[in-house]
């Protein structure tokens, strides 16, 4: 990953950024650029761009990478020993009073936003994770979910959820993507939603709710906010137009 300084951010730190100011930005601010994006219906839409955003500057380097997911239901019993957590991969759990992640092939990183830090991570169990989602539990609210918005608000507030609030650290923060696995584990919620919109063709554009801030209803015409040019839902909605898919679509 290319290092950072103070004044030549990365693209790794600023999308991290991009993330974090548009989570934090005062509701009269949002309203004017289109609404915060959690807790609103924005939520998938907007963390699909993101995620296609951060594949093409990875494919710059490597035009035939794809950028993985973690099928974190299938670790939801015991998540501390996911292989992702090892030496040769993403490294473990933070240590001392900052909780810096230590090892690993991120270990030593340090995000420059919102100040230059460690890498953390803060287990929710200590050593240990606390129990994900199951993926009987999660595959039952995608059934279970006739309508768009009651979607996104399951996995939104669940596996998502969960997921950041039990590996904690930096993913607990509005900087979560200074966190590499951040990625992974939102890349698994764009597929989950993927899921749903091959589960009907009724469901392959749906896009439903409202807006938290003003209570006016979405539509596929609404921006996605701070992205640079005219990003709009109908853009994002479905997987094939940003040209790709996912090889499994199963829980």
């Amino acid at each position: 990953m290319e290092r950072s300084d103070n004044d030549h951010p990365s693209f790794y730190d600023l999308h991290a950024k991009l993330l974090g100011d548009n989570s934090q930005a005062i509701p009269a601010e949002n309203i004017k650029k289109g609404g915060l994006i959690h807790g609103t219906p924005l939520f998938l839409p907007w963390y699909r761009y993101f995620l296609f955003l951060f594949e093409k500057q990875l494919q710059i380097v490597e035009p035939k990478l794809a950028l993985p997911y973690w099928s974190f239901g299938l670790d939801a019993n015991n998540p501390e020993l996911a292989p992702v957590w090892g030496e040769e991969a993403f490294g473990g759990n933070g240590v001392g009073e900052d909780s810096a992640v230590l090892d690993g092939f991120f270990k030593n990183w340090q995000p420059l936003y919102p100040t230059p830090h460690h890498l953390r991570r803060s287990w929710s169990a200590g050593n240990a994770i606390d129990p994900f989602e199951s993926p009987e539990v999660t595959h039952a609210q995608i059934i279970r979910a006739r309508m768009y918005d009651e979607l996104r608000k399951a996995l939104e507030m669940r596996p998502a959820g969960i997921v950041r609030n039990n590996i904690g650290g930096d993913c607990l923060t509005m900087y979560a993507a200074n966190d590499p696995l951040f990625y992974l584990f939102m890349a698994n919620i764009d597929r989950l939603w993927f899921k749903w919109q091959l589960s009907s063709t009724a469901k392959s554009k749906a896009f439903d709710g409202l807006m938290p801030q003003n209570k006016q209803k979405v539509s596929l015409s609404d921006p996605l906010p701070h992205f640079s040019g005219s990003v709009k839902v109908s853009d994002v909605i479905e997987a094939k137009i940003l040209g790709y898919t996912y090889d499994e679509v199963t829980i």
